[in-house]
């Protein structure tokens, strides 16, 4: 698949500056994608193409400890936070006032943050494979998700996951991403993008962070909102390590909603939140 003409840049939020891929129409409307573990902006291109054929401008970071972004060396500048403000600094660099916002994984989880502190943000929301931060804390509770989620313990440790993830030319990252995906997205090529994105200097160490700061330095919860609040939103689970580069995921006005207040009753998945 060819990428439409896509331009690099790097844009400072504040903090950090972040490597940002640009594409499509400048005065099209906007939609920042943003990317999860062990991804970087590449893990959108095959989405690119696609929104750029339907009018979008499309706005993809590497997010803070992530390819050619910057890399803070503490753990705390990884906190919620930090990384909220990287997006709102984004949208305030870029002059934009009100975004489409598509994010995967721990993207969702900083899009998540986002709605339900900066609501006024965002046109529409589409979070995929992270649930609302309060139905996943509730689901935490369950044996089941709580032996999935082991792994965050084991990255606490200093040091030796950094080792285990580079060796043998980062192949636990590669089974990372083909994991336990139906189908095999992806190239060599593409795997030598991320391999790159991968032995940057602190790059390890910054993915990690984001782990070791949510444990450490765990935010205050963000505030309940009504269920009518947010911009229309639809959720989307997963059950594969990164979104399907054949089904791109373009806002889709017809899936309209929000999010229900933490602990609040969901349907079981798949769903999408949809206003009364």
């Amino acid at each position: 698949m060819t990428l439409p003409p896509v331009v690099h840049t790097q844009v400072f939020t504040g903090e950090v500056s972040l490597h940002v891929a640009l594409a499509g129409p400048e005065d099209g409307p906007p939609v920042v994608l943003l990317h999860g573990f062990p991804e970087c902006w590449w893990g959108w291109h095959h989405q690119i193409g696609p929104l750029v054929d339907a009018g979008f401008r499309v706005i993809v970071p590497d997010q803070r400890g992530y390819g050619q972004s910057d890399k803070p060396r503490r753990t705390r500048d990884y906190a919620m936070p930090h990384l909220l403000g990287d997006v709102v600094g984004l949208l305030d660099a870029l002059h934009i006032d009100r975004v489409n916002l598509v994010c995967h994984d721990w993207g969702g989880a900083v899009g998540w943050t986002l709605a339900l502190t900066h609501p006024e943000r965002l046109r529409r929301f589409v979070p995929m494979n992270m649930p609302h931060p309060g139905v996943f804390l509730r689901e935490l509770r369950h044996r089941r998700q709580w032996k999935r989620s082991l792994y965050i313990a084991a990255f606490q440790v200093p040091f030796l996951p950094e080792r285990q993830l580079l060796a043998r030319d980062c192949q636990p990252l590669v089974s990372a991403l083909f994991g336990k995906t139906v189908h095999k997205p992806f190239t060599e090529d593409d795997l030598r993008v991320y391999r790159e994105a991968w032995t940057r200097p602190g790059a390890i160490r910054g993915m990690l962070a984001w782990y070791r700061a949510a444990v450490r330095h765990r935010p205050a919860p963000p505030p309940h909102r009504s269920p009518h609040w947010a911009a229309p939103t639809a959720s989307t689970p997963s059950s594969t390590a990164a979104p399907s580069p054949h089904h791109p995921p373009p806002p889709d006005p017809r899936s309209t909603g929000s999010s229900p207040p933490p602990g609040a009753a969901t349907p079981p998945a798949p769903w999408a939140f949809r206003p009364r």
